[in-house]
């Protein structure tokens, strides 16, 4: 009952005041003085068809009251109904929103998840791929390594072989130099000891030729003045066929240079020397001559 006297506050307005008015037709019929009978009698019948017209508005009011509260209602509730089926349809839009969410959601994260799967695949094949890599250069090397050894090794050998084959060569001809130095050994012994036997009893005329060499170098050798009596100097003469001078050489020095290049001038002042003829045969003899002057030797 409030809660329709809340909902519709003008209609219980209207059935409080046609209550009231009919509580004050009542009481004035009761407490109204009569003069007489027929007076009364009318005025009963005037109350009486009042009330009956009071008590039929008011029911046709409650009529339209009720109507118009039932119709309240029914809008009401056609407002409630359509409230509720905007929030179902709100709900079930906001459950299509969420259901789109989440299946876009599982849809990230599968896309993630695949993409996910693929970077780890290529990965993977990446990691593969390198140490495929790894093997193939591991591998190269290797190899690279092996073949290295193999030239090392065939290297040593070919330088072992080349060596050995050297020292084999080395060995033949050290055989063949101690062979031919054993023949020309065998062949100056025996040219030297024909030439002795052939320059048998002339030994005296290479003296006199040795002599008169001397002599003459001595005629034209000028003494320093530094010069004392233990110098003495040795050299080296070279002639050539007719006694020139080819070469002199110190073989061992007064330790005075003054002293040494004094008899080597002396001996290029003396060329020629005098020398016996090729024809003769006693040249090779003067080939090659040594001499030792000392100071002692001019006076």
């Amino acid at each position: 009952m409030w809660q329709i006297i809340k909902s519709y506050p003008l209609a219980a307005l209207a059935a409080v005041m046609v209550h009231v008015l009919l509580i004050l037709i009542l009481m004035i019929n009761i407490d109204w003085p009569s003069e007489d009978a027929s007076a009364d009698k009318q005025t009963e019948v005037e109350v009486i068809e009042a009330k009956a017209v009071s008590e039929q508005q008011l029911a046709e009011r409650e009529q339209r009251l009720r109507e118009a509260e039932r119709q309240k209602r029914e809008a009401a509730l056609a407002r409630q109904r359509e409230q509720e089926r905007k929030r179902q349809a709100e709900l079930k839009k906001q459950r299509e929103a969420a259901e789109q969410q989440r299946r876009e959601e599982e849809a990230r994260k599968q896309r993630e998840a695949e993409e996910k799967r693929r970077q780890e695949e290529a990965a993977r094949q990446q990691r593969e791929a390198e140490r495929q890599k790894q093997r193939e250069a591991e591998e190269k090397q290797r190899r690279e390594e092996e073949a290295r050894k193999q030239r090392e090794a065939e290297e040593q050998r070919r330088q072992e072989e080349a060596a050995r084959q050297q020292r084999e060569a080395e060995q033949r001809r050290e055989q063949a130099r101690a062979e031919q130095a054993l023949q020309e050994k065998l062949a100056a012994e025996a040219e030297a000891q024909a030439r002795r036997e052939k320059l048998a009893g002339r030994e005296d005329e290479i003296n006199q030729y040795k002599n008169q060499i001397k002599q003459r170098i001595t005629r034209v050798w000028r003494i320093p003045a530094s010069a004392h009596s233990s110098m003495r100097c040795e050299i080296m003469v070279r002639l050539l066929p007719g006694g020139e001078v080819a070469r002199v050489e110190i073989v061992r020095s007064s330790d005075d240079a003054t002293f040494d290049r004094s008899v080597e001038d002396a001996v290029r002042k003396a060329s020629p020397l005098p020398v016996p003829d090729v024809e003769s045969g006693l040249f090779d003899e003067f080939r090659e001559l040594k001499f030792s002057f000392e100071p002692k030797h001019k006076r």
